[in-house]
């Protein structure tokens, strides 16, 4: 929780290019999970193959690609409330999936666009560069509830370090190929 929660202060103090702490970021924790599975006598197992990855690991390379520019358009806390519209987004591909959430659910999701609303100034005046980078934590928030939806999927069948050391390291993969 709190690498997590430190991570958009953190990138938005790096002047580091945004595609490169994101592929670093990727390969940082693909690197360490399959080397605490190295250490601890564990193989990377995936039972569909490694094909299974790759959704999950290109949807999470995109969240990563867009979110992360996203702070150096917008502040942090205008990025990290559009990030916090990744439940919304998952409700609605569950809906789209025929999964039919529960009524609470849509109350929360209601309270919490209410919230993002308070929280960006919705009606205040924001300059374009701000508006972009909204834009791109929005589609960051999309593809996060993406890579959600397929990793369920995998996540069912492996175990949580096979899972991440093969789709951080595809999401690795991919963003270095950007």
């Amino acid at each position: 929780m709190v690498c997590v929660s430190a991570s958009a202060p953190l990138i938005a103090a790096c002047d580091a290019p945004s595609l490169a702490i994101a592929m670093y970021r990727c390969l940082l924790a693909a690197g360490l999970t399959a080397g605490w599975m190295l250490v601890t006598s564990r193989r990377i197992r995936l039972p569909a193959g490694a094909g299974a990855t790759i959704a999950p690991g290109v949807a999470l390379a995109g969240h990563f690609a867009t979110w992360i520019p996203s702070l150096r358009f917008t502040s942090v806390a205008l990025s990290t409330a559009m990030i916090s519209t990744q439940p919304v987004w998952s409700a609605l591909i569950a809906r789209l999936t025929g999964v039919r959430p529960a009524r609470m659910v849509w109350w929360g999701i209601g309270v919490s666009i209410v919230g993002v609303l308070v929280l960006t100034g919705a009606g205040g005046r924001l300059d374009r560069s701000a508006w972009i980078g909204i834009g791109l934590a929005l589609v960051a928030s999309m593809l996060a509830a993406l890579y959600v939806t397929f990793g369920e999927r995998l996540r069912a069948d492996t175990d949580l370090g096979s899972y991440t050391s093969a789709v951080y390291g595809v999401s690795a993969v991919a963003l270095l190929g950007v």
